[in-house]
This record gives C-alpha cells, structure tokens and sequence, in this order.
C-alpha cells in the first residue's frame, strides 16, 4: 500500500472485546445487535485529531438502499443486517466499531465495507474519511490498512457520484490469506467520521467478517461469524492539489 504523506495518531478510541480462540462473534450482525463488538466514539478536530468521549452514533441496519447514494448502494452486503459506523449527521463527530480474536486458526479472513461521506471542498485535514484496519497482534504488523478521506481516496478505491455533494464507494470485498499466521491474535479497527468544521458528514458500512464470504445477496441467513478490536489508528494529512 502507498505510504500516506503524514500520519495523525488516535489512541484510545475504544476497547478490545476479546472473542474466544480461534472464534469470531457475530460478524454478520444477524442477531440485529452489536453483540461481540466494541464501539467509542467523541469528538474529531483538523488534523485529524480524534478525542473519544465514549459515546458513538452506529446502528444495525436492516435490507435497503442507501438515500444518500441514490438509491444504488446496497445497505447489507449479505443477511439480513449490516452494521453502520457512524451516521450522516455533521457535528464533528466520529465512531469506531472494534473487534479481537486470540488464537486464530482458519485460513482465511474475509470481509466487507462501504463508505459513504460528504464532499465539502475543504481542505484534506478537514474533510470527512473512513477507515478500517486489520492488524496480526502477535507480530504488532498491519496486515490491510485503507484510510482516506474524500479528499484523497486510498489507491484501489473508487468514489462515485450520490446525491448532491455525497459520494460513495460499491462494496469493497476482501479475502486475506492467514494461513501462515495459524495461532495469531487479530484485531479490526472501523472508524467513520465527519467534517472537522462541523457542516458535513460521513459514514461506513461494515458486514460479513468470518472465516467463509458469505453470499453478497442481502437476504436473511444465518449469522456468520465476525472478528477483532482497536489500538493505534494510522490517519494521513494530505492536502488536496
């Protein structure tokens, strides 16, 4: 992944809820609950700077389309629910969704996220951004990493147009080989946020963490399994050309 210009340091955005070995818990949200997961969120200023105060603005969503997207993003990848990391409301506000599991012995780890964020022409260090960050911690190594801001989106991903000034990427479906780290800890950081000037907004979607992709058709399943929690959070501040 191409090294972001400058980092901005968030510590302490939430707590680790520790999985049982080798299990994920309720990684698709399908008993409609963040039942396994840990959530913060506060305050974020230019930077950005990021200053929990231990509240959040996630939710369960349920089969839709996003509004915001013109009815075209789908709001669950797969089941009957997804999660939502953060919301479309400004204010300055960001959330955090964070997972960990000790012990991992599958294979493989899959996932899937969208984000869906407010293009306020400010500048980079005050737009809102997105990010989601899996890391082995056993060896303190990130093994995926994307954070942007609507500014400046990751390399690989793709923002279109929604409606208005709201821009969205499709689902973004990752499968990480872990076999070599058989017995490893992991942990999953999602974090969404707003514009630092307190006018716009931005949020992500988050669904299907598991050992097995499950089917990207949004119709009620059961609930696969899910994964991982937070540490240090990476953050650029590029400044648009």
């Amino acid at each position: 992944m191409k090294k972001l210009a400058s980092l901005g340091i968030a510590i302490g955005l939430g707590l680790a809820t520790q999985a049982g070995a080798a299990a994920f818990v309720n990684g698709g949200f399908e008993d409609g609950t963040f039942n396994g997961w840990s959530q913060n969120g506060g305050d974020v200023n230019t930077g950005p700077i990021f200053t929990p105060d231990g509240t959040n603005r996630n939710a369960i969503t349920n089969v839709g389309k996003d509004a915001n997207t013109g009815n075209v993003l789908d709001t669950v990848f797969s089941g009957a629910h997804s999660a939502r990391v953060e919301d479309e409301d400004n204010g300055a506000r960001y959330s955090t969704l964070t997972q960990s599991v000790k012990n991992y012995t599958d294979a493989k780890i899959f996932f899937a996220w969208a984000a869906v964020l407010e293009e306020p022409s400010h500048d980079a260090d005050e737009e809102p951004g997105f990010s989601i960050i899996l890391t082995d911690d056993t060896t303190s190594t990130q093994l995926y990493n994307v954070t942007f801001n609507v500014a400046n989106p990751a390399p690989g991903v793709t923002l279109k147009d929604g409606v208005g000034i709201w821009k969205y990427t499709d689902w973004n479906i990752q499968d990480l080989d872990v076999s070599a780290l058989s017995g490893h800890d992991f942990t999953l950081t999602v974090l969404a946020f707003d514009c630092t000037l307190t006018g716009h907004g931005g949020y992500a979607y988050v669904d299907g963490f598991g050992a097995q992709i499950p089917d990207p058709d949004p119709v009620p399943e059961p609930g696969i399994l899910a994964l991982l929690g937070i540490g240090v959070l990476g953050l650029f501040r590029a400044r648009r050309k």
